[in-house]
C-alpha cells in the first residue's frame, strides 16, 4: 500500500507475519479496508503508535515454531493483529475524548520581546503583546476564566453558552463572545477597548456595560468611557503605534515603554497634543527623528 494514511501497515508486520512476501490485490484491498474504517475515529492523542510498539513486543517475544505456518495463516494472523489494534486505538480514544470533555484546562502564556498568538480549547483566539502574561484559570464545561496578569491582549471569544471572564488588576471583564483589546500594564494606563459584541467591565461595586467603539481608560482612581477609533486601540496588532489627537508626554511614556530608551525632548510641548503613526519596525533612533518633524523641536534618545 502506497497511500500516506492515518493507520499505516508498520513493516516490521510485514517483514515477520508475511515472511517478506508481497500481499496479494485481494490481500491487500482486504488490509486497507480494515484501516480505512478506523480512520474516521480520528483521535490524534490516543497513542496509536504506542500500541503498536506494544504489539510488537508481544509479537516479537522469542518462540519456538516447530512448523512455519501456511500463508492463509500468516494472512489471518496479521487480520487479527490488525484488528485487535483498532479496537484497542478506539477504545483508547473513546476513553481520552470523554476525559478531555469534562477535564479542566489551564495553561500560563509569557511574552518576552516577540507576540503570541493563543487558540483556547473552546476555539477562542488571543493575541498576546510583548512582555505579556496570561493565565488560563478555568475552561471546562462550566466556565470560562483567563486572568491578564500583566501586558495587553487582544480577545476574539467564541460565542457559546458559557460567560467568558477576564480578570485583571483594576478589575474584571465579563462577555459571552466578542472582540476586544485590553491593556494592563504598570507604566501605561488601564484601558479596555471594545470592538465587536458586548463588554461588561466591573470594579468593586462599579459596573460598566461597553459598546463597540468604546474605550475605558482609568483616570486617577477612576475609569471613564470614551469614543475612539479602532487603530489607535489594536494598532500594535499590525505592527504598528498610532496616536490620535494625544499629549505628547503620553506619546513619548509609551514609546519609552516600546522602545525600552529613554526619550529628550522640549517639556515645554508636554501637554501639546499630536497625531502620529509609525512602524514597530522602525529603530528607537528613527522614531526620534520622525517625532521631531513632528513636533518641530529637538528630540533624542539616551
Amino acid at each position: 500500500m502506497t497511500d500516506k494514511r492515518t493507520y499505516q501497515v508498520p513493516d516490521f508486520l510485514v517483514r515477520d507475519l508475511n515472511a517478506g512476501q508481497a500481499f496479494t490485490a485481494k490481500e491487500e484491498q482486504e488490509l486497507q479496508a480494515i484501516f480505512s474504517s478506523a480512520e474516521s475515529y480520528g483521535y490524534p492523542s490516543s497513542g496509536t503508535d504506542a500500541q503498536w510498539q506494544v504489539l510488537r513486543s508481544r509479537i516479537e517475544t522469542p518462540m519456538k515454531v516447530v512448523k512455519s505456518p501456511s500463508r492463509n495463516r500468516q494472512f489471518a494472523m496479521f487480520r487479527w493483529a490488525a484488528a485487535a489494534v483498532i479496537v484497542l486505538t478506539i477504545g483508547i480514544g473513546i476513553f481520552q475524548f470523554s476525559k478531555d470533555s469534562t477535564a479542566n484546562f489551564t495553561q500560563i502564556y509569557k511574552t518576552g520581546d516577540q507576540k503570541q498568538l493563543v487558540k483556547l480549547p473552546d476555539g477562542t483566539l488571543i493575541n498576546l503583546n510583548t512582555y505579556t502574561e496570561l493565565e488560563v484559570k478555568t475552561m471546562n464545561d462550566e466556565d470560562r476564566v483567563v486572568a491578564l496578569k500583566q501586558g495587553e491582549a487582544f480577545f476574539n471569544v467564541v460565542h457559546n453558552k458559557l460567560p467568558f471572564s477576564v480578570e485583571t488588576s483594576k478589575g474584571k471583564v465579563r462577555v459571552t463572545g466578542t472582540e476586544f483589546n485590553i491593556r494592563n500594564r504598570q507604566e501605561l494606563p488601564f484601558t479596555v477597548f471594545l470592538k465587536a459584541g458586548k463588554v461588561e467591565f466591573s470594579s468593586g461595586n462599579a459596573r460598566v456595560n461597553m459598546t463597540p467603539g468604546q474605550c475605558l481608560q482609568q483616570k486617577g482612581k477612576n475609569f471613564e468611557v470614551s469614543t475612539v477609533e479602532a487603530p489607535t486601540q489594536c494598532s500594535w496588532l499590525d505592527n504598528k503605534l498610532v496616536f490620535n489627537s494625544q499629549p505628547l508626554a503620553d506619546i513619548v511614556k509609551e514609546l519609552e515603554f516600546t522602545y525600552k530608551v529613554k526619550f529628550i525632548y522640549d517639556q515645554k510641548l508636554a501637554s501639546e497634543k499630536y497625531n502620529l503613526v509609525c512602524d514597530n519596525r522602525l529603530s528607537a533612533k528613527q522614531v526620534a527623528e520622525l517625532l521631531a518633524k513632528v513636533t518641530g523641536s529637538t528630540v533624542t534618545i539616551e
